[in-house]
């Protein structure tokens, strides 16, 4: 009621798909679901299926998405998670995330409110970028690490590995180039 119109909530949104949640703030980042910094989500909407694939998905976060969606162009009336979640289920399954959630920044966009609270929300909503870069210092050492252990395997080795589904196989390597083996 502050805004003088009554809504059900001011919604932050992500993708739920692959079991990992997608969302904008700042960077985009991939989460367990229902772990952001938001908390448990309120509601969840069921949006379907799709045909594309996860290496498609993050194929698509790393060559496009991650260059529009940045630190600098988050705008909590403009360009913040909700735009973000419309782009990616846009590309999943030509579909538009709720009318109401797309709607809601220009409802409000032009309240002494809003105007008042633009700048500090940017920053604090737009600053997970912050959190990306540890997340991604982090992937690096994981790198690393996994770099370390592919060096010291020879042919001949047994390695023990998980497949999406879950299921650990045991494998001897049978030939080994330098970031594939067989």
């Amino acid at each position: 009621l502050l805004l003088g119109m009554s809504m059900e909530g001011v919604w932050h949104t992500g993708v739920v798909v692959y079991g990992k949640e997608y969302w904008f703030g700042g960077s985009i980042f991939e989460s367990d679901p229902g772990t952001t910094p938001f908390g448990e989500p309120k509601k969840i909407t069921r949006m379907g299926s799709t045909v594309c694939t996860r290496l498609e998905l993050l194929a698509k976060l790393e060559q496009q998405l991650s260059r529009e969606y940045t630190s600098e162009s988050y705008d909590v009336l403009t360009h913040n998670c909700n735009h973000f979640s419309d782009d990616v289920t846009m590309f999943l399954m030509n579909k538009h995330i709720s009318e109401e959630v797309r709607q809601q920044p220009a409802q409000f966009s032009n309240s002494l409110l809003a105007k008042a609270l633009r700048v500090p929300l940017n920053n604090y909503l737009g600053g997970f970028g912050n959190a990306a870069e540890q997340f991604r210092q982090s992937q690096q050492e994981v790198q690393d690490r996994t770099r370390r252990v592919w060096d010291a395997l020879d042919v001949g080795s047994l390695v023990v590995y998980t497949t999406e589904g879950g299921l650990a196989v045991v494998a001897e390597i049978l030939y080994k180039e330098e970031t594939t083996c067989d």
